[in-house]
């Protein structure tokens, strides 16, 4: 996603009428454990809003939505034991539904920071073996939502069944390969 991308989703984000389920906007960075909270958070209720993504902005004011900039800094951001922060919340996920980090500059040298979190994929993303999900703008742990968690196992995204615009045949494989899948019929010789 280049920055224009990035600034654009950032820009639909903020036209939000208010924070919902799968989006969060905080002005600055927040304790690992918090952190990582969040990721499990929004992930779940990504799966449970029929999203493909859960979205955590920082730099972005939570009740008027105006970008005020942060100083976090994500890829120097520690985690316990000094380890970096976004290895370290993904390795305490299970399963890892995917965490990209974006930093975009406004005019008026604000940052802001966005993390892309892909939604729950096949049952609830824990974090540190427990779950997290967003009730309004508030999180909680999926143990006080036995009916939610329920809905979260039955879920089972069908990633296959997602248009690629911008694929070709040549992201299948060669042709001999498309050839033996059935996927093309096989070049006729001149001669036949």
């Amino acid at each position: 996603m280049s920055d224009s991308d990035t600034i654009a989703l950032v820009e639909r984000l903020r036209a939000e009428p208010r924070e919902v389920e799968w989006l969060e906007f905080k002005r600055n960075h927040v304790a690992p454990d918090k952190f990582g909270e969040y990721v499990s958070a929004l992930a779940n209720a990504a799966s449970k809003a029929s999203r493909d993504h859960g979205y955590l902005l920082f730099g972005i004011d939570n009740a008027t939505h105006e970008v005020v900039g942060t100083a976090f800094d994500p890829q120097s951001a520690k985690a316990k034991g000094n380890q970096s922060l976004i290895p370290w919340v993904c390795a305490k996920l299970d399963p890892n539904p995917g965490v990209d980090v974006k930093v975009v500059t406004f005019p008026g040298d604000r940052r802001v920071v966005v993390v892309v979190i892909g939604a729950a994929p096949t049952g609830p993303v824990r974090f540190d073996g427990t779950g997290f999900i967003r009730i309004g703008s508030d999180t909680t742990t999926l143990d006080k939502h036995r009916e939610i968690e329920a809905e979260l196992w039955a879920v089972k995204r069908d990633w296959s069944a997602k248009v690629c615009e911008a694929a070709t045949l040549a992201h299948f494989g060669s042709r001999g390969d498309l050839e033996v899948a059935g996927a093309i019929r096989p070049a006729q010789s001149e001669s036949s």
